[in-house]
């Protein structure tokens, strides 16, 4: 049996309002029940636990009754650790995905929950297009400078889904304590306990919330599509 936990655990700070982003409508649905529904067509047999704040838990069990629940931690890596101690006996690989995602594709589901099967772990990624300089020197009054340019050609930015073996990634929070918990997702985690990833090719589609303007754009590639 697979596992997700779905993080949707985020305070929403950048997005502003009241209503948490994963619970704003996209296309007459919140956006983490758009985030989950590619996974329950991909993945044929899948346990699911929801990680939120405390405050949202009410109206998050209202949209998925079935799901189990794990509180949000102080950090993202501290809030999977939570969801991967609800899951339940038996699960063997565990998909990780941002509720911010609602774009994500059940074919990007199961390329990387193959790949993990297959490698142990994986992770989608999307290559960097963008010329890339490092910058330093900024101080009150004066902009940065431009420090020299950084080859781009071996660079990804990562998305999620992200899986893993259940084993690997109880072992890496294990090994690394305190130090997993700053870890900004599952990729930097398994590398720091020194448990290769595979990266498996992402989708331009599979955009991560985080302010209005990324929701209006989520709304128009739902139009596109009909």
């Amino acid at each position: 049996m697979d596992g997700l936990v779905l993080v949707a655990a985020g305070s929403s700070r950048r997005f502003g309002g009241r209503v948490p982003k994963v619970l704003r409508p996209l296309g007459g649905k919140a956006v983490l029940v758009r985030a989950l529904a590619p996974f329950l067509v991909a993945v044929e047999k899948m346990a699911l636990v929801v990680v939120t704040r405390p405050e949202d838990r009410a109206q998050v069990k209202h949209l998925l009754p079935r799901a189990r629940f794990a509180d949000g931690g102080a950090t993202r890596a501290e809030s999977v650790l939570n969801g991967l101690r609800a899951l339940p006996d038996g699960v063997q690989t565990v998909l990780v995905h941002d509720a911010a995602r609602p774009l994500v594709s059940a074919d990007l589901v199961r390329r990387v929950l193959g790949a993990a099967r297959r490698h142990g772990a994986a992770a989608a990624v999307r290559r960097v297009h963008d010329s890339l300089h490092r910058i330093e020197g900024a101080t009150e009054g004066k902009p940065a400078l431009f420090v020299e340019p950084v080859d781009r050609s071996t660079l990804v930015a990562t998305q999620t889904p992200q899986a893993a073996g259940a084993d690997l990634l109880r072992r890496a929070y294990e090994e690394l304590g305190e130090e997993a918990l700053k870890a900004t997702d599952e990729v930097g985690l398994l590398h720091a306990a020194k448990i290769p990833v595979a990266a498996v090719k992402g989708d331009a589609r599979n955009l991560k919330i985080t302010t209005p303007a990324d929701l209006a754009l989520a709304e128009r590639l739902l139009d596109d599509d009909f």
